[in-house]
């Protein structure tokens, strides 16, 4: 076979991979005109189609990761509005589902490509729009969550609250640092909220979102795998501070009655210690 012939099936190719994109964008956009209706069914029906059109373009293998990138990135101007419906929608299914679509987007886009994107311009220009565009979606929906917090408790609705703090938990490792630092306060309340939930598996997540908020706000220190007090070199003054706070919250899951909670905490517990030393377990002591 010669290289023309190559040329022409490769090119062939393409074209079959960007027509499954095009019909699967034309679905998307079909379903996106009844978002906004005033009618909870159709929008209920609509964010499932759309929740369904993006798990058809992830799990066609048929279709090449470049040209998946360029479906995401078609997208993702659909995001910010997501976001909004994510915390406002008067529905809790809607909310629910549009939860699950960010997080799918999230988990794939950041993951299967960016993350895997080599350093070079074109690579570090798509590794800064990223980061902007999931600050954009934490910025839209962490504010908006957190007014549901009322006196330091979660939403009643176990299965959001969970859906969301998975959804922080994929967005956090794309913000940058001075992002992190700049709305950790807001961070600090939902997770302070979290610890205390009833719901365990939210319990058990929390655990998981402290540790990577520690993380994101010190992306160059290797915090999961620590082997030596020298691989703390380059941590964050103030981040030793952070893990003593954070060992006070979990401190109640340290007891708790299911092992998977214990477990997670004293992971937690374990990073803590490294970065905060023994100031975290004099917060221990004083719950006592």
């Amino acid at each position: 076979m010669g290289d023309n012939e190559k040329n022409e099936i490769e090119e062939n190719k393409f074209e079959r991979e960007d027509e499954i994109c095009v019909d699967l964008f034309r679905q998307f956009k079909d379903e996106w005109k009844a978002i906004e209706s005033d009618s909870k069914f159709q929008r209920m029906a609509s964010i499932k189609k759309i929740v369904s059109v993006l798990d058809r373009s992830i799990g066609d293998l048929s279709i090449s990761i470049d040209s998946k990138r360029r479906f995401f990135e078609n997208l993702m101007r659909y995001n910010e509005k997501l976001a909004k419906m994510s915390t406002n929608d008067p529905s809790d299914s809607c909310r629910e589902y549009a939860i699950t679509y960010l997080s799918s987007f999230v988990r794939f886009f950041g993951n299967e490509i960016v993350s895997k994107e080599r350093d070079s311009n074109g690579g570090n220009q798509l590794k800064e729009g990223w980061k902007k565009e999931c600050e954009g979606m934490f910025s839209i929906a962490i504010p908006s969550f957190l007014l549901k917090v009322k006196n330091g408790k979660l939403e009643e609705i176990e299965e959001i609250n969970l859906s969301f703090l998975s959804l922080l938990l994929l967005l956090l490792p794309f913000l940058s640092p001075s992002f992190v630092e700049k709305n950790f306060s807001l961070l600090n309340s939902l997770l302070k909220a979290s610890f205390l939930d009833s719901f365990d598996e939210v319990r058990r997540v929390s655990s998981s979102l402290s540790i990577q908020i520690l993380q994101s706000l010190n992306p160059n220190v290797p915090l999961l795998h620590p082997a030596q007090q020298k691989d703390l070199e380059g941590l964050k003054h103030e981040s030793r501070a952070v893990a003593v706070l954070f060992s006070k919250y979990l401190q109640p899951n340290l007891k708790h009655k299911k092992r998977e909670i214990r477990q997670s905490s004293l992971e937690a517990l374990r990073i803590f210690v490294f970065v905060g030393g023994e100031g975290c377990l004099v917060q221990l002591g004083e719950g006592d």
